[in-house]
């Protein structure tokens, strides 16, 4: 759901961007079984109806841009529902971390470093949330993680996580080296 929301909203997803396109210059053409072509007249109507707080739908009054927000808002709606329903998503997603194919390509790129730096401390940060306490020393899980993920992109690269687990598992030398997030995976 969240390449709904990106900017270009709907960019990529085939149906709905055909029809975005095809409607945008106000009609939509449909051709029957038969060969026969209709030319329908796009009509943009404010919706009806208030929210729960007493807001307008619709306050703009029918245009396709309102009707852009109003999906994003359903959207974010339900991603906010999943997310309550079942909040060990973003512990599982977490697990992200233990996986070298979840690491960007141009990872020797600043911007994509950073990124994965960021990445890296918010998977770790929920990792230890969930797990830590009284399992690993968390201090120094931070301590190990650049090196540790750095070192899993770059031996384990287009890797699964069970193989480069088990790559992980049989080299003494990083037992040692990171033994917090080895204990921790």
């Amino acid at each position: 759901m969240q390449k709904f929301l990106a900017d270009d909203f709907v960019k990529g997803t085939k149906i709905l961007n055909k029809f975005m396109s095809n409607a945008a210059n106000g009609t939509w053409m449909y051709v029957n079984e038969m060969g026969v072509e209709y030319v329908h007249t796009m009509v943009y109507e404010r919706i009806p109806g208030k929210d729960k707080e007493g807001n307008y739908i619709d306050p703009e009054g029918g245009d396709v841009d309102t009707c852009k927000q109003l999906a994003r808002n359903f959207f974010h709606k339900v991603i906010d529902c999943v997310n309550d329903r079942f909040t060990d998503v973003f512990f599982l997603i977490a697990m992200k971390m233990f996986s070298p194919q979840f690491y960007p390509k141009d990872a020797k790129c600043s911007k994509s470093s950073m990124d994965r730096e960021k990445k890296e401390n918010e998977w770790l940060s929920r990792l230890l949330e969930k797990l830590g306490g009284s399992l690993v020393d968390a201090q120094g899980c931070r301590d190990e993680v650049l090196s540790f993920t750095d070192t899993l992109y770059y031996a384990c690269e287009m890797m699964s996580m069970k193989d480069a687990w088990q790559l992980f598992a049989s080299n003494a030398h990083w037992q040692r080296t990171y033994p917090n997030l080895l204990k921790l995976w």
